[in-house]
């Protein structure tokens, strides 16, 4: 790329973040002047807020097509498109679709501050050569994980460190999602007071079943956080981005995981035999 190629791109950047940052702060507005609306003229008011809302959407819809040239595309594929009703007749507005909106903003703004991919250090890059030992050492059957985490693992080589762990926290919902714990757990729980997540109480059954030794405190303390922040990263925290520790730390734990779960469902093969 030639030095006025650089000196373009990084004026488009500018300009897009500009638009991105102007999205974001409107939006929250929009929802604060929306929270503070009074009964009497709620109506009236509320159909004005809907038409800029509409507006606000359509701007941040129409100028994907031109940040979809500027960011690479590994990048511009986790975008997506706010869906809105196209009609300012409507005097109701959904203004949940407002949450999207500054989630998705946040991400694109994220991904214009980067001028260039993260750096990967040989410390690293051996770090995640051995996470690709590891994988090769599982033989997990499932073409769909491996091919998710061999993503993650590429990603993260080339310094595309937000495209890795979203991949690596893909596998993570879904291996979690495969796990038969014993009912019995699951019922104990559910009469407590102070209730465990899903993911501690497969914490807590692998322990039961030995795949976890009970004095390993520190493995499950690492793998617990982990795991819990891939789960809040794809699920429930939209603005949460996490740092290069962070994300190395999703994509190894990922793959503990892996572990875990084949061992726990050998097991649960062996005692049904």
């Amino acid at each position: 790329m030639t030095d006025n190629e650089n000196k373009k791109e990084l004026k488009s950047k500018k300009a897009l973040k500009a638009l991105y940052s102007s999205i974001k702060k409107n939006t929250f507005a929009v929802l604060n002047s929306a929270n503070k609306s009074k009964r009497s003229f709620e109506d009236a008011y509320l159909a004005v807020t809907s038409e800029v809302s509409c507006g606000i959407i359509k701007s941040f819809n129409e100028n994907l097509k031109f940040l979809r040239y500027i960011l690479d595309k590994n990048h511009f594929e986790f975008i997506k498109e706010i869906s809105f009703i196209d009609s300012y007749s409507e005097r109701k507005f959904n203004y949940g679709q407002l949450i999207p909106l500054i989630a998705e903003c946040e991400k694109i703004l994220g991904l214009l501050e980067e001028e260039k991919p993260k750096e990967v250090t040989p410390q690293i890059k051996n770090d995640l050569s051995s996470l690709r030992e590891q994988l090769e050492d599982l033989q997990i059957p499932d073409l769909g994980i491996i091919k998710n985490i061999e993503i993650s693992i590429e990603m993260f080589e080339k310094g595309n460190i937000l495209c890795s762990v979203l991949f690596a926290s893909r596998v993570i919902s879904y291996t979690l999602d495969q796990f038969k714990i014993d009912k019995e757990l699951i019922e104990e729980n559910e009469n407590k007071k102070s209730k465990k997540s899903y993911i501690e109480l497969i914490s807590i059954d692998c322990i039961n079943k030995g795949i976890i030794e009970k004095n390993e405190k520190k493995y499950q303390s690492n793998f617990l956080s982990y795991i819990k922040l891939a789960r809040n990263l794809l699920t429930h925290e939209l603005l949460f981005f996490p740092n290069v520790a962070d994300s190395l730390g999703i994509l190894s734990n990922s793959i503990k995981l892996l572990d875990l779960y084949k061992s726990h469902n050998e097991l649960l093969l062996k005692t049904k035999k």
